[in-house]
């Protein structure tokens, strides 16, 4: 028979501990979501490069005759295709260190928030040996009388 309440004196930290946590999951997902977009486009680029490679390289190995023309043709699209991937890895590989940003953010909230579960169970393990203190003292009081 417990006489008091717990009451954890940093209760209103650690919820809001839980919330940058939670909140801080989010951010990561969102960022994993738009990483895999981003890696999926440089794929698909990285593979139309490769089918153009070896669209050309079929056309050159045959015996026909090539026009200037079309080597110039696939030159600038091999180029354009080229220029395409370098810009799409700076975005995956900028996406890449906010994600591990967010991965450091989201490990150092958990810690804070098991920090303050940490201190919540030493509080009630204080809490519970007093109320037992005071339980004894009661029932020693109730048996003196």
């Amino acid at each position: 028979m417990m006489a008091g309440k717990f009451k954890f004196r940093f209760q209103n930290v650690l919820r809001i501990k839980e919330k940058i946590e939670e909140s801080k999951k989010y951010q990561l997902a969102s960022t994993q979501q738009h990483f895999s977009r981003e890696k999926n486009k440089l794929d698909y680029l990285l593979q139309k490069k490769e089918k153009n490679i070896n669209k050309w390289n079929e056309v050159s190995n045959g015996n026909k005759i090539i026009k200037i023309k079309d080597l110039q043709n696939a030159s600038t699209q091999l180029q354009m295709l080229n220029d395409l991937i370098d810009e799409q890895e700076s975005v995956v590989e900028k996406i890449e260190k906010k994600l591990t940003n967010h991965i450091k953010e989201l490990v150092e909230a958990k810690q804070e928030r098991k920090t303050f579960e940490k201190i919540k169970e030493k509080d009630f393990e204080i809490f519970k040996e007093e109320q037992e203190k005071l339980e004894a003292a009661l029932i020693d009081q109730i048996v003196t009388y």
